[in-house]
């Protein structure tokens, strides 16, 4: 495999910011969604000094929030060739990971709501536990869903 860096048009450094406001969003750094978009175009394996390269990031940054997306699930590390460097794919359950990690946020936060020192007939208290009972549920059934499909 050639270590060719892909050109990036207009359209798609736009989507590749978009993609990184977007994550930012859900705490995951700016760059780590660029980075992510950057990897979702591609649809095949990168080193990390291609993605340095044309996100215009410093190659720690890079490095850093590559980490980030494999422990997130977004992404894996993949061989493609005999080296020492290593190359970058969409991980094949990225979207499934997304759900996973949704669930498990929902479930931690209803932990915390259902201590037992919290007053429970505050109504604000229990609508929230509500919603997200409600979320959990809708999470793990689109999770179902989403296997059935692959």
């Amino acid at each position: 495999m050639e270590n060719n860096e892909f050109v990036l048009n207009r359209g798609q450094k736009d989507f590749i910011d978009k993609l990184g406001f977007y994550y930012e969003s859900y705490g995951i750094p700016k760059i780590g969604g660029r980075i992510l978009g950057y990897i979702l175009l591609l649809d095949g394996p990168t080193p990390a000094e291609n993605i340095s390269s044309a996100l215009g990031v410093s190659r720690a940054s890079v490095s850093t929030n590559l980490r980030l997306l494999i422990n997130y699930g977004f992404i894996e590390k993949k061989m493609v060739q005999q080296g020492r460097t290593d190359f970058y794919v969409m991980a094949e359950s990225a979207w499934e990971n997304a759900l996973i990690t949704r669930i498990h946020g929902f479930r931690s936060l209803m932990n915390i709501l259902d201590t037992d020192s919290l007053n429970t007939d505050n109504s604000s208290v229990n609508e929230m536990r509500e919603w997200c009972q409600l979320m959990y549920s809708i999470h793990e059934k689109a999770r179902d869903e989403w296997k059935k499909r692959r």
